[in-house]
């Protein structure tokens, strides 16, 4: 299954606000694929599963170096960086989305949904890349 694929799988998941589950196919798929899901459970945690598994609290940004995932500081231009942003409004306007991501990190999209709206929208994407972006900025 390559990524795009995986993500359609993902796409349009319900969650309640505490916690957000997947199937243990899904995250089977996704260790055996070497993908890393990426999204916002409740509104106090950055979640990773599949071949990378870590929660954080949220904050601007993280980024994973040859270790994992690493904090990030804001005078620092890391590779592997990803930016966690966040619409306040997205409550008071249908069809906005309350978190999302910005990165340069080669990834696929998929929508999480809270109480019916659009609460997150996730990213997949392979931990190859985060190891061959590392290595290219060596």
């Amino acid at each position: 299954m390559d990524l795009k694929e995986y993500a359609q799988m993902l796409d349009g998941r319900q969650s309640d606000i505490s916690l957000l589950q997947f199937t243990e196919d899904e995250l089977q798929i996704a260790r055996d694929n070497g993908y890393v899901i990426a999204y916002i459970s409740g509104d106090d945690y950055f979640e990773f599963d599949g071949a990378l598994v870590d929660t954080d609290s949220i904050q601007p940004a993280v980024f994973f170096d040859q270790d994992g995932l690493s904090e990030w500081h804001e005078d620092e231009d890391k590779p592997n960086k990803i930016e966690i942003l966040r619409d306040e409004e997205s409550w008071r306007q249908e069809g906005r989305i309350e978190w999302s991501f910005k990165t340069t990190i080669s990834h696929e999209t998929f929508l999480i949904y809270l109480m019916g709206r659009k609460y997150c929208e996730g990213i997949v994407f392979s931990i190859d890349d985060l190891k061959k972006n590392y290595e290219e900025e060596e």
